[in-house]
């Protein structure tokens, strides 16, 4: 779990921003920190994107933000650790030998041996829904579906954590300044 902790001179200034309106500190807070999760696991899946070569929207699918609701209840971005993207994530062509596959930025093409999409290469089966297949034994049956690495193993592999904690905390430090300058602007009415 990433932890980020707030600054206190922050918080005092923060305390004084609200004075004489019908703000409420903790509320404030909370506007800071869920934004900072927000941004944080923007930070993550580019962190993983940059590794892996499939669509940020797939990566995506498989973090979350909780949001803080309480004081007791932090907000926290999670990789789900379960979550293994199939093939089809990793744009595979099948060939005359197998499935070919990319799933690293800085690698080339792997290939699955016996593997297949469809009928024949260059022709994908609808009802196999565009994913890769391969026969587990040497009958027609039973085939499984073919799976790569899961985004949360690279995350933890590469050594990702620390990067994203840091930047974590340069984003909370920006929100809480953000909504400083935000109350102070409100207050002069000037927005």
């Amino acid at each position: 779990m990433l932890t980020v902790e707030l600054n206190p001179a922050q918080v005092a200034k923060l305390q004084r921003a609200i004075e004489g309106t019908k703000r409420k500190l903790r509320k404030e807070l909370h506007i800071a920190v869920n934004k900072t999760a927000k941004k944080v696991q923007g930070v993550v899946v580019n962190a993983i994107y940059q590794e892996l070569a499939t669509t940020k929207k797939q990566i995506r699918k498989v973090t979350a933000v909780h949001r803080a609701k309480t004081i007791y209840d932090p907000a926290r971005v999670v990789v789900k650790k379960e979550k293994r993207l199939p093939l089809k994530a990793f744009k595979p062509r099948q060939t005359r030998k197998g499935v070919s596959y990319r799933i690293s930025r800085t690698k080339g093409r792997k290939t699955v041996q016996g593997g297949f999409m469809g009928p024949r290469p260059g022709v994908t089966a609808p009802r196999l829904y565009g994913h890769a297949w391969k026969r587990k034994g040497k009958s027609r049956l039973p085939i499984q579906k073919l799976h790569a690495v899961s985004p949360w193993g690279v995350f933890v592999k590469r050594g990702m954590r620390g990067p994203v904690t840091i930047d974590g905390r340069k984003e909370l430090i920006k929100q809480v300044d953000r909504r400083i300058r935000f109350i102070t602007l409100k207050k002069q009415g000037t927005i």
